[in-house]
């Protein structure tokens, strides 16, 4: 039989030794997060760090035959309470018990605690956190105990470890309190002018964790365009290709306008944006008021995000000349396009995207009757969020309310819309969703198509509908 000691390749193919793969995938269990970013309530959030860590644990000291047995023994561990009775077993731990206490305290007990942790060990990098958080009375001393619980971080850590680790740092439990230290550093030394610093800190954490639990990527993306380093600020924005939220999409949009000024892949970069969070700009151009309160969760494209991120990067829009004044004229021209119809869900005509290079279908195939030539603005979406509005003659069949559209003619049009400002995602993948009618298509047929106002224009297709061409002979 074999088993699956801490030191042996792990069956699952990954190549990594168990302690490293599934063992310390049990140490590092996912939190609940937005965009990478540990948004659990403090409380659980500390509760399952502890325990994840209690879990890697007891994985490490025992050995299994195949992966269903270790699952088996998981769950007998939970509902036992086995789980609960592993104890710490270096002066280390057990300061980082302590530390987990203190974290889940309030008022003095938090001190109390974290300076009992330090007495348990020095090297206990979260008691300098909780101490530069609780008890500094100036940014330079905040900037010591943090630069003391980076130190003590090393040291627990020790060389083998960053070079280990590298590349998925914050997954291991034991590097997460020399994060926490050297992220409070670095915003310190940010605040105290200290920049160089600070960002090489950032850089190098999120070499150290490319996934970037920490949310240290959007820091980033606000000190580097607020410094003028727009090059490297591109650079990290396509690090994170897959990143959906409002910082990405305006971070990008800024740095373009930052780079080139007010051109048409800019417009579409903003109009992306809006199309992300259409609550940003009101609060960038201090339309909206803050709430007294920051909020504790956001979503995607709610209101919330629009307040952290504006409340975070509002630095690198006040860096960028102009930048306000571009995002006041895009707003005010969305504004001056034709008013929101009242029925945002209209629907019109069924479509057939024809791949047939050699037939026009002059006859309609659903009915056989005589089809005519019509012009429609037709609303083509583009992966991975780019739209563009083209001017287009269809075949259409007024009995079927059938539009034609010939995919051979269709796609040289698209290819020219989008080509000069997004050349990279010519290819992708895209759907034809809509039409809109001749006086909102002429209004957005000679500038970049804000996506919001598109959608909200669009009269959407009721179905499309394929049909198979049978050549008779």
């Amino acid at each position: 039989m074999m088993h699956i000691g801490r030191n042996a390749p792990y069956p699952c193919g990954s190549g990594k030794k168990y302690k490293r793969c599934c063992g310390a995938a049990a140490r590092s269990q996912p939190v609940n997060d937005v965009s990478g970013i540990d948004m659990l309530p403090p409380g659980h959030r500390w509760a399952l760090e502890r325990q994840t860590g209690r879990v890697g644990k007891l994985l490490s000291e025992q050995e299994f035959a195949t992966v269903e047995e270790m699952d088996a023994f998981l769950q007998e561990a939970v509902a036992s309470g086995l789980l609960e009775t592993v104890e710490p077993s270096s002066s280390l731990e057990r300061a980082q018990d302590v530390m987990y206490d203190a974290w889940d305290a309030t008022g003095r007990q938090r001190v109390a605690l974290a300076r009992k942790a330090l007495e348990i060990s020095p090297d206990c990098a979260d008691a300098y956190v909780m101490l530069a958080e609780e008890t500094a009375k100036t940014p330079r001393a905040a900037r010591d105990l943090y630069a003391q619980g980076v130190a003590a971080g090393e040291r627990a850590l020790g060389d083998e470890a960053f070079a280990e680790y590298i590349g998925h740092f914050w997954g291991v439990i034991e590097t997460r309190p020399y994060m926490r230290a050297r992220l409070g550093l670095a915003q310190t030394l940010w605040t105290l002018g200290e920049r160089t610093e600070a960002l090489a800190h950032y850089e190098e954490m999120l070499r150290l964790n490319p996934g970037d639990n920490q949310g240290i990527r959007y820091v980033l993306l606000n000190a580097l365009i607020a410094l003028g380093e727009h090059d490297r600020a591109a650079e990290l924005l396509k690090s994170y290709p897959d990143e959906m939220s409002a910082a990405w999409a305006y971070g990008r949009a800024l740095c373009t306008f930052a780079t080139e000024g007010a051109t048409a892949r800019a417009t579409r970069e903003l109009a992306h944006a809006k199309l992300t969070n259409a609550h940003v700009p009101a609060y960038l151009l201090r339309r909206r008021r803050f709430p007294r309160r920051s909020p504790d969760y956001y979503g995607m494209g709610d209101e919330n995000e629009a307040v952290w991120y504006v409340s975070e990067h509002a630095e690198s829009w006040d860096a960028v000349p102009d930048s306000h004044q571009w995002l006041e004229e895009s707003v005010t021209a969305s504004a001056a396009l034709s008013p929101r119809p009242e029925s945002f869900t209209r629907k019109a005509h069924r479509l057939f995207l024809n791949p047939y290079e050699d037939a026009a279908f002059t006859k309609c195939p659903a009915c056989d009757q005589r089809t005519k030539v019509r012009k429609r603005y037709l609303v083509v979406h583009v992966e991975p969020g780019v739209f563009a509005v083209l001017n287009k003659s269809c075949r259409f069949c007024e009995d079927c309310d059938l539009l034609i559209v010939r995919q051979v003619e269709l796609e040289p049009l698209l290819a020219a819309a989008i080509g000069p400002h997004y050349p990279a995602i010519l290819g992708n993948d895209y759907l034809v969703m809509g039409t809109l009618d001749q006086t909102d298509g002429r209004q957005v047929r000679n500038s970049p198509p804000d996506p919001a106002w598109v959608l909200d224009h669009m009269s959407v297709f009721q179905e499309e509908v394929s049909f198979e061409l049978v050549w008779s002979y």
